[in-house]
């Protein structure tokens, strides 16, 4: 009974972390460089030696070649830096308007307008530092592959573990 408790706890953990390891790429960003192209921002869904392939937000299938790609750059999805930017205008300009609209008989009209522009400059700079740093911490990892076949089957072994199909 006691060994049936241990099997069942250790199947329990190695399907669980088969689950969470199965929706890792879902939480990853992989934008691909491309030599004669736009650069390709989506999900990675496979990649091997012969190239990579990934879907886009709007669930467009690219399939690139190494000869295709200079840079390959990956990401945790999430806050971006206009995202943060934004935030923190909407939220200092808020907090500016409510101060001008505050009932306050002893400010001047000019007091409350500064107050209001040093409280939305105040959130423009917390939002601009808030997304350059998660910007710095959401780069996983970039490789350079320069269109060279070889330097791509070098490095590609580093995708892996972010791709929906993991194929030799």
């Amino acid at each position: 009974m006691k060994n049936t408790g241990i099997f069942c706890v250790c199947f329990l953990f190695l399907f669980c972390w088969q689950q969470v390891r199965a929706q890792l790429y879902l939480k990853y960003e992989v934008k691909v460089f491309l030599k004669d192209f736009q650069p390709v921002r989506g999900t990675l869904q496979m990649v091997n030696s012969e190239g990579l392939a990934l879907e886009d937000v709007r669930g467009n299938y690219y399939i690139f070649r190494p000869e295709q790609i200079i840079r390959i750059k990956l990401c945790r999805k999430g806050l971006h830096f206009l995202d943060a930017l934004g935030g923190g205008t909407g939220l200092g300009l808020t907090a500016g308007i409510s101060v001008f609209f505050a009932e306050q008989n002893h400010d001047s009209f000019k007091d409350k307008l500064t107050g209001v522009a040093v409280l939305t400059a105040a959130g423009i700079a917390g939002g601009a530092l808030t997304g350059g740093i998660t910007e710095l911490f959401k780069t996983k990892l970039i490789l350079k592959v320069s269109g060279n076949r070889e330097k791509f089957i070098q490095l590609y072994q580093k995708l892996r573990p972010y791709a929906k199909v993991n194929r030799s």
